[in-house]
């Protein structure tokens, strides 16, 4: 891949044209628009330029209309997509045109309008029908009591429905009621946990003598407020009630169900309108000069020609140029190549950190070698990698996905033969299943009990402690350290030799490759003076860009504590032992386990698979993440460190950008950059 060269574009063309100029700028997707809010507001160009009017807004609402109307489908029509289906359905092709018919987007919008007007109405209905049950369950304690809820008494006798705490003894309330008071009564209608529900009945001269020895048991007044009737009568209409509202909420239901067939077609037309969002975002990025508009922005320099030809079909004044010293281009990483795929695969690594800057160099090939190794090192089984293998090459081959979920099912190809090569040098296939399948199931062991049954090892085991695989292991995982390291010198080393700084970039470099050398030398020949020459080289050289001797030597004395930089980068890659190890001490954890009952006739061999399916799909899924971050960190921090010049502003054109269809161009519509 390689930082594709951009140029500064400048465009001013009639007003009248630039809905169409637009749209053949989104079809072409490789123009990024810049906003011109800067000059609006700057006085010396706020006097000629205006920004120009759009239907943003309105189409927001739109498309937030059928969004929701999508959403409404999913949560009452049960429209979900799985995951697995996502994954191996491709997406259907359209073009823009096609996309964009007005008539099928306004028969949308009418059907997402009667789709949501249903929502809202079971929503409505849903919130009635709590209210309806509140009711209901205020009125069932009382359901025993046959004295209308709103009866109000009489001259002589007046009627009291509350409730006391549980606690309290009704008994005693009854019993002072009759004793102490000259003319009142009170009888227990029901009882809860927490509640008892009493009508008291008294003299109407009696009720603040009655009020006041009710409320020395907690006694609360309950008054029931546009009630009429009794409570089993109010009962039995709020029931009706509910069933009717449950009716009407099923035939909403029933009636936002007949809408599933077309839910293909409200997914599109919201691709629709998010095209015509993307399309008014830049329009409202351009300014209005008149019955003209300008629009600047980026635009890589291969389509300039086809660019030109576009705008010769309009009036139009255009000017592009290479960038100007001090301007940042936005980057754009393009690969070629026969290795294309596989180096574009890790765009999705190098995203997930950071651009180059402009004047940078294209991480992607420099990192994909080593990411692809290191990850298969560290999930190292040749089972586990033909899964996944398996699993990108058919979700790639099937659904073809785009952007950074295609990038990572490609990746996961790479890697999986990756994973399958160092599964084989360390003899890996679902860890140790087959010596554990040849003790368990055939009795596959010699005479000490070691297993005769074992999956070939092309090189050494790294859970072998008696033929030192871990610390073998361990010392080749520091070798591809330091050979990641020096790479990432001589990158550096080339960068600052291209930028004219020969003398510096042999003065920041070669000098820690004497020191290396010097340490090499010492393990193997002995002798002290071989690292205190390289010490000394560092501190005659390290301080180079200071002025003066002694800030010269002085800076070369700091740069020694760099010694603990590369120490802890070499020590780093120590991971790559660790998670492989990990990974596969875990897979041979589960296949012991699922051995133990093994030996249970006829369920034993269940227990057995349930255990090794349940065990693997844990360990393959949990290996993957740690393996990807762990892999991912050891370029970010070790590698990168050493050469890499970021973060770069990504380049974002004007363009078709969909979920649910994959737009094509037919006829003479220039390609996409």
């Amino acid at each position: 891949m390689a930082i594709v060269r951009m140029k500064r574009l400048r465009i001013l063309a009639l007003e009248k044209d630039r809905s169409q100029l637009l749209d053949l700028l989104q079809r072409l997707g490789c123009v990024q628009i810049e906003s011109q809010s800067a000059k609006i507001g700057d006085p010396e160009w706020g006097g000629l330029m205006g920004r120009s009017e759009t239907a943003l807004e309105e189409t927001k609402a739109k498309a937030s209309a059928v969004k929701n109307a999508l959403e409404a489908l999913s949560k009452y029509a049960g429209i979900k997509e799985s995951m697995v289906k996502k994954l191996f359905t491709a997406r259907p092709e359209m073009t823009l045109t096609e996309l964009q018919k007005e008539n099928f987007l306004s028969e949308m919008q009418t059907g997402a309008e009667e789709i949501i007007e249903r929502s809202r109405r079971i929503t409505e209905l849903s919130a009635e029908r709590g209210r309806t049950e509140a009711r209901l369950a205020a009125f069932l304690p009382w359901r025993e009591l046959d004295v209308p809820l709103d009866y109000q008494g009489s001259k002589v006798l007046s009627f009291c429905p509350g409730i006391c705490p549980a606690a309290a003894d009704t008994g005693e309330l009854q019993r002072i009621l009759r004793e102490e008071s000259s003319a009142a009564e009170a009888f227990l209608v029901s009882k809860t946990d927490t509640e008892s529900y009493i009508a008291v009945l008294y003299h109407p001269g009696a009720e603040e003598e009655t009020m006041n020895l009710l409320k020395s048991f907690g006694f609360s007044r309950m008054d029931f407020k546009d009630v009429s009737g009794t409570a089993d009568q109010n009962i039995d209409l709020l029931r009706v009630k509910l069933r009717e509202m449950e009716e009407e909420q099923e035939a909403a239901k029933a009636g936002l169900a007949d809408y599933a067939p077309r839910v293909n077609d409200l997914r599109q037309a919201l691709d629709a309108l998010t095209v015509k969002i993307q399309r008014e975002e830049a329009a409202e990025r351009v300014a209005v000069c008149g019955s003209a508009f300008y629009l600047e922005g980026w635009a890589p320099e291969k389509v300039i020609p086809a660019l030109e030809k576009i705008l010769s079909r309009y009036e139009y004044a255009y000017e592009s140029h290479a960038p100007e010293p001090g301007e940042e281009p936005p980057v754009l990483l393009q690969s070629s190549g026969r290795l294309k795929k596989m180096v574009e695969s890790l765009s999705m690594v190098t995203g997930m950190y950071a651009l180059p800057k402009y004047d940078n160099i294209d991480p992607n090939p420099l990192i994909a070698p080593f990411y692809i190794l290191f990850f298969g090192m560290m999930y190292a089984d040749v089972a586990y990698g033909l899964i996944l293998a398996a699993l990108g090459f058919l979700v790639t081959r099937k659904s073809h996905p785009k952007g950074m979920m295609g990038q990572a099912f490609r990746l996961m190809q790479y890697c999986g033969l990756s994973a399958v090569f160092f599964g084989f040098l360390f003899g890996g296939f679902f860890s140790d299943i087959v010596s554990v399948v040849g003790q368990t199931f055939f009795g596959a062991s010699d005479a000490a009990g070691n297993p005769t049954w074992v999956f070939p090892t092309l090189w050494i085991n790294p859970m072998d402690s008696e033929n030192n695989g871990p610390m073998t292991v361990l010392v080749f995982s520091m070798v591809l350290g330091a050979i990641q390291i020096v790479a990432g010198m001589i990158i550096k080393m080339v960068i600052m030799i291209r930028d004219g700084h020969p003398v510096a970039a042999v003065l920041e470099v070669v000098p820690w490759w004497c020191f290396f050398v010097s340490i090499a030398l010492t393990m193997l020949v002995g002798g002290a003076h071989w690292i205190v020459g390289g010490l000394v080289l560092l501190v005659l050289t390290q301080g180079y860009a200071k002025k003066g001797i002694v800030k010269k030597l002085f800076g070369g004395v700091t740069k020694l504590y760099d010694i603990t930089s590369y120490l802890s980068d070499v020590l780093s890659y120590s991971r790559l032992m660790a998670l492989g190890l990990a990974g596969g001490v875990i897979g041979s954890v589960f296949n012991k386990l699922g051995a133990m009952p093994a030996t249970i006739p006829v369920a034993g061999p269940v227990i057995f698979l349930i255990i090794f399916i349940a065990g693997h799909s844990f360990n393959f899924a949990i290996n993957i993440i740690g393996t990807y971050v762990h892999a991912a960190r050891l370029q970010y921090i070790e590698y990168f460190s050493k050469f890499y010049d970021s973060p770069g502003e990504p380049f974002k054109p004007l363009q078709a950008a969909t979920k649910y269809v994959d737009i094509v161009e037919r006829g003479d519509t220039p390609q996409k950059a």
